[in-house]
């Protein structure tokens, strides 16, 4: 191929999407807003040169800062507010510090709790991502040139098409990401409607929400979309949204996914979609979502994990095998007449998922005294976690060791990672975090 051709096939790769903030560096913040700025709470108010920003340490939140003011106190505020853009804008706010300057005037910070503006009509959102999976997909150029990534990551479910483009960054802040943690803006979406209708806001946040929890999902921590820009038809801008998000700091996060399995994304889109906005399986799809996503990042350690994670599988499996299907009576599926273990078993079984034995690897548990009573791997991590939470009052120690809990925390997110994948009718590769991260096949 001549270098002509070269460039010809360059110039018809799709332009990348445009991230509308700016995020210079890992643990920047990104300016919102830079003017005027008053505060009101009740009948008074104060004004002066303020900024509004996400800001990412030591947590990311929305916040704002307002100078050279007449004294604020820091308490007894009723509803404060902040405004700017001659009072036609606005956010409720949490006042967290006022600090008095040389001539009695006075500056004040705090936390924006969330802010939205406009009313549609939405014929397009972008919105921006941070600390998500290095997905390998299609190529796209830069718009000021022939620069070119293969970071194009495209789903659809029935309703609605998302396109995700990884953003390069002059930085290389992957390495630094991994080697310090903290967040960077990774990723740009834009979402459509399949059909290519208009949608309001509130469809806008729910997208933006579910779509949240499919990357979380595949990330193995939390990533949800943030800062998001409604445009209409002609491209321009119909609403904007500042909301404090759950993102969580790069870390590296246990996943069944890796970022070569380039078609695992759409797969699993649909049908994760289709459960999240079916009406018996919403509300408690996204519960046993948040348990698994915080199970996997460890909080309270393996044990905390291992206790979530259980959490999930009997929500799971109520709503599945009572709820859903109506394979069990609730009567059937009350304490005493089913077994945790029974539980997880039965939808597992039901699921057809493969894995019944602890995995060779996993020698802890396979080492442990009553190991040849339990007959299963949903079996085993009931017993390790019984043995945590019915441990004897005066025993100064618990009675599971550390590396057990551990690997029983493994084998408890494995089975999840499939009994997840199997519900949203995944068809694909994934890794068997519990088998040395062997690729297996639904």
């Amino acid at each position: 191929m001549s270098a002509d051709e070269f460039e010809a096939t360059l110039r018809r790769l799709p332009i990348a999407i445009a991230p509308i903030y700016v995020h210079a560096a890992v643990n920047d913040d990104i300016a919102l807003f830079a003017g005027d700025l008053e505060l009101v709470s009740g009948e008074r108010s104060w004004s002066g040169p303020g900024t509004v920003a996400m800001k990412f340490l030591p947590e990311p939140r929305i916040v704002f800062a307002i100078s050279d003011t007449e004294p604020i106190p820091l308490q007894g505020h009723k509803a404060p507010l902040i405004k700017w853009d001659d009072g036609k804008r606005s956010a409720p706010v949490r006042l967290t510090r006022t600090q008095h300057a040389i001539g009695g005037r006075c500056c004040a910070s705090g936390v924006v709790q969330s802010y939205s503006f406009g009313s549609g009509p939405i014929s397009a959102v972008v919105a921006h991502v941070a600390n998500c999976t290095e997905f390998i997909g299609s190529g796209t150029r830069q718009a000021d040139g022939l620069a070119f990534n293969a970071n194009r990551t495209e789903v659809r479910s029935a309703d609605w098409h998302i396109v995700i483009d990884g953003i390069a960054h002059a930085d290389d802040y992957w390495e630094t990401l991994k080697q310090a943690g903290g967040y960077r803006m990774t990723h740009v979406c834009r979402i459509k409607r399949l059909d290519g209708a208009t949608f309001g806001i509130d469809d806008a946040k729910c997208i933006i929400g579910n779509l949240g929890r499919v990357l979380s999902f595949i990330r193995g921590a939390w990533t949800v979309p943030f800062l998001p820009t409604g445009f209409d038809s002609a491209g321009n801008k119909t609403w904007e949204s500042w909301d404090n998000v759950a993102l969580d700091s790069w870390r590296s996060a246990h996943t069944w996914m890796q970022p070569t399995f380039v078609e695992t994304p759409q797969r699993l889109f649909p049908g994760m979609m289709e459960r999240l906005g079916c009406s018996v399986w919403s509300e408690p799809m996204k519960m046993a979502l948040e348990w698994y996503i915080n199970a996997n990042r460890r909080g309270a350690g393996a044990a905390g994990g291992l206790m979530l994670a259980q959490a999930a599988f009997e929500l799971l499996a109520w709503t599945y095998l009572v709820v859903d299907r109506r394979v069990l009576s609730e009567r059937a599926f009350q304490p005493g007449k089913l077994g945790a273990d029974d539980r997880i078993r039965s939808l597992l079984a039901h699921l057809g998922a493969s894995r019944s034995e602890v995995p060779t690897n996993l020698s802890c548990i396979r080492s442990e005294p009553d190991f040849k009573k339990w007959p299963d791997a949903p079996r085993a991590l009931v017993e390790v976690r019984n043995l945590l939470v019915h441990a004897k009052p005066d025993q100064k120690k618990l009675q599971a060791p550390e590396r057990t809990v551990m690997e029983a925390w493994l084998l408890s997110m494995a089975l999840l990672d499939e009994a997840f994948l199997r519900l949203f009718g995944f068809k694909g590769k994934f890794l068997d975090r519990a088998a040395l991260y062997a690729v297996r096949e639904i």
